[in-house]
């Protein structure tokens, strides 16, 4: 059976994106956010559209191996323009500050009682990469691990870490929500 697939295309993204998130935030679940500059305006709006976030757990997609409060880190990021302004549940954070080897071991570690996602928003980088498993490379290949390291194929040239594509196949609501080059 063909696994049925709906396209939106939304006149204002970031509100489309932003309501999505409310209403996880109040249903609950597992919620994967991503980084870059498209999907700041929806945290933001998001966070304006509900302040209590403590019924969902919040993931990340993919992390530049920085630490946290560089303003190349996913996490920091989300965290000015969502994370500061909400009550907050559960946040699994990835620790880019440990290197992608080390990062993605425990970030594997925290997943492992994780089955699913219930929403994961998706960047799409100039490339074709989403989340950072660029194309052509070992990542892709990967289909025992949850999380894995990555090195960098555009700019900014830092190591990172990544979801596979395994997890992130999971049955889930994905949202794609940036055109950005990143």
């Amino acid at each position: 059976m063909a696994e049925e697939i709906a396209i939106l295309v939304a006149d204002d993204p970031a509100a489309e994106v932003a309501g999505r998130l409310a209403e996880a935030a109040r249903t609950g679940g597992h919620v994967v956010l991503t980084g870059g500059s498209s999907p700041r305006i929806a945290y933001e709006l998001a966070a304006g559209l509900e302040r209590d976030w403590t019924a969902v757990e919040l993931w990340w997609g993919d992390e530049r191996c920085v630490p946290p409060e560089d303003e190349r880190s996913n996490y920091g990021m989300a965290k000015q323009a969502l994370l500061d302004h909400v009550s907050l549940g559960a946040v699994h954070r990835m620790r880019g500050e440990l290197g992608r080897d080390e990062g993605a071991e425990q970030y594997e570690q925290e997943l492992a009682g994780v089955e699913r996602f219930d929403l994961v928003l998706l960047g799409l980088g100039s490339d074709g990469h989403v989340a950072s498993l660029f194309p052509n490379e070992p990542t892709l290949d990967e289909t025992e691990r949850r999380a894995i390291g990555a090195e960098a194929k555009l700019d900014p040239y830092v190591d990172r870490i990544t979801l596979t594509l395994p997890m992130l196949r999971r049955e889930s609501m994905r949202l794609h929500c940036s055109r950005e080059i990143r």
